[in-house]
């Protein structure tokens, strides 16, 4: 599992992934009842990057990856 990248940027959306930079994308979801998150990377190899819990439910983080790569979210190592 690769580390995540932070960078200071302002999201124009709540939830969802946006591409911050050429090669990251910020990922955040909102999860109330999950004690942990993760990004699934689908298209590449299947990795997993822990997004670090915000207030009120949030999750979110900054991970590798491209516009167009297809995700899910894996919440408390639910298959």
């Amino acid at each position: 599992m690769e580390p995540l990248v932070v960078l200071a940027h302002a999201r124009r959306f709540p939830i969802g992934a946006e591409v911050v930079a050429d090669g990251q994308v910020s990922f955040r979801v909102w999860a109330p009842a999950a004690k942990r998150v993760q990004v699934v990377l689908s298209d590449r190899d299947s990795s997993q990057h822990a997004l670090e819990p915000e207030p009120n439910g949030y999750f979110s983080g900054v991970v590798r990856a491209r516009a167009g790569d297809r995700y899910r979210f894996q919440l408390d190592e639910s298959a």
